[in-house]
């Protein structure tokens, strides 16, 4: 009811980024960047070691990422807005299996329903959404969006972290499933809507225009600025290119790196000698510096190459790992690595779905990026588990973070072939109403 009233004044898009960013900060801080204040407390009382947590906490990234095939054909179909309230339902429901946890197979269990739940609430319905709403200010409109996700990080870590002292982890638990009802239930319902079409709108609140013989108004603002654009690819004609594959594997290798640092962030930060209230309180800061990031690198790419802004901010994660690595755990050298990590992190985090909607357009939108984050999600699954594992083998986790900037590296590597084939044919218009 209330875009019916804002839209008068400012366009309607813009709130939907604005609900956007609570759901965000909701579901990634509470099925993200608050899941490493658990660690240590699950170690502590099960005695399972940092490889078992680590895989169980991974399994929501893993199922979240299988997913997307799954989520992004029902997006399109049924459209973000049930998407999302069948993922907050499906989440919860993982919270409550969490907090009643006595083993470790229902730890496995949990984070799957949950990982389940965080696909259709994030990434994928969102990345849809906004490339729905927004053409020519789509990176602007993705950052912002984007910056939802590390705003719960800071809200949610050093809050976690309080809570588990405070009254357990068992009850932080369900304090977070909670906060996943109630805030993002009401907002799927009566804030999202999944195309500028259903209030009348066109993307970027431009004045809408029909084309001849197109019984959609909305829908030709969009296909005309689509096409301005240069990029009209259906996800089956991607799927084909070399480029698919390629953006695909750099940014497996990237998030294998990125994911296993956010995860085991406080734990890193526990074996520098932080207590756990501040190293949930330099995480939490951190995620600040994450949402910067993320406004920063959408800024740059609206006026410089996409490619180009996600290579230097992916060189900036690298510079960081290696140095952490070789300089030790001095409080400059620490301050400098958690700047880094954050700051072109939120940046990756933004430019990954730009650079996708930039080389392949959003026809088929919702599939191409499930493929995608299905593919990814080999990395952002193994990473952990695999930083877990070094940790338990050598008690450190210096050869884990240099295997990390060697992965960022192949993946700068990769970047350059990640373009769409001149060669590619497009499909007819039989073929694409078969999409």
């Amino acid at each position: 009811m209330f875009l019916g009233i804002a839209r008068r004044q400012v366009f309607a898009g813009w709130w939907i980024v604005a609900a956007v960013i609570l759901i965000q900060a909701i579901g990634f801080g509470a099925s993200f960047w608050a899941f490493g204040a658990f660690i240590n407390p699950l170690e502590e009382t099960f005695g399972w070691s940092r490889a078992e947590v680590s895989g169980a906490i991974a399994m929501t990234t893993l199922i979240a990422g299988l997913s997307g095939p799954l989520v992004g054909k029902l997006t399109d179909a049924q459209g973000v807005r049930r998407v999302m309230l069948a993922g907050t339902i499906i989440t919860i429901a993982g919270f409550l299996v969490l907090f009643s946890m006595s083993s470790l197979w229902q730890c496995y269990l949990g984070n799957t329903i949950i990982g389940i739940g965080r696909a259709g609430i994030t990434g994928i319905p969102v990345n849809v959404l906004v490339g729905k709403w927004f053409v020519k200010k789509r990176v602007i409109a993705l950052g912002i969006a984007w910056t939802g996700g590390p705003l719960g990080g800071v809200l949610l870590v050093p809050l976690a972290t309080e809570l588990i002292a405070a009254y357990g982890w068992q009850n932080t638990l369900l304090f977070l499933g909670a906060l996943v009802a109630v805030i993002i239930t009401p907002l799927a319902f009566w804030a999202i809507r999944n195309t500028p079409a259903d209030l009348g709108l066109a993307p970027d609140g431009e004045r809408v225009t029909t084309p001849v013989g197109s019984g959609s108004s909305s829908g030709g603002n969009l296909q005309a600025a689509e096409a301005a654009q240069g990029v009209a690819w259906t996800a089956r004609l991607a799927l084909t290119s070399q480029g698919f594959w390629y953006i695909s594997l750099s940014f497996c290798l990237i998030y294998f790196s990125y994911s296993a640092v956010q995860q085991h962030l406080i734990p890193f930060l526990r074996t520098q000698g932080s207590s756990a209230p501040l190293a949930g309180g330099i995480v939490g800061a951190s995620a600040l510096l994450t949402a910067a990031g993320r406004l920063l690198a959408a800024y740059f790419a609206s006026h410089y190459p996409v490619g180009r802004v996600l290579t230097v901010c992916i060189l900036l994660q690298t510079m960081g790992l290696a140095l952490v690595s070789f300089d030790g755990g001095s409080l400059l050298t620490l301050s400098v690595f958690i700047l880094l990590q954050s700051l072109a992190g939120g940046g990756i985090s933004t430019l990954e779905p730009a650079t996708i909607m930039e080389r392949f357009g959003t026809r088929g939108l919702g599939v191409f990026l499930g493929m995608v984050d299905f593919i990814r999600t080999v990395g952002s699954t193994t990473g952990p588990i695999f930083a877990g594992y070094v940790f338990d083998t050598t008690r450190a986790y210096t050869p884990a973070f240099l295997a990390f900037a060697i992965a960022y590296l192949a993946a700068i590597a990769l970047l350059p072939f990640a373009r769409v084939s001149r060669a590619t044919t497009m499909p007819t218009t039989s073929e694409l109403r078969g999409l």
